[in-house]
């Protein structure tokens, strides 16, 4: 489970399985979503380096497969020269721009 108001230190993708998306209110707990495979977890804060909102949970088995900050950078650094940067800041900008 991840849960709110933790740090995204990683990216997540849910290979299979299903996770909800719940948040809390007037002490009462609430299904926001569901997430099948190929859905990404965390993505917005991840990429603003910001605090989870949202408590994600395995409603049912699943894999995650998970990209740390270290190793996206690395990524990044290594394919930087093709423009991969570029596009990464172009997808923070969209993230920015629906919030």
């Amino acid at each position: 489970m991840l849960a709110e108001e933790e740090t995204a230190k990683s990216l997540m993708f849910l290979e299979n399985g299903v996770v909800e998306v719940n948040t809390e209110f007037e002490q009462n707990e609430f299904a926001l979503e569901r997430l099948y495979p190929g859905s990404v977890i965390n993505q917005r804060a991840f990429f603003m380096q910001d605090n989870m909102y949202v408590n994600i949970k395995v409603s049912r088995e699943a894999k995650i497969l998970e990209l740390s900050q270290d190793k996206f950078q690395e990524i990044r650094d290594r394919y930087d020269n093709q423009g991969f940067s570029t596009r990464i800041l172009a997808f923070q900008n969209k993230i920015l721009k629906k919030e």
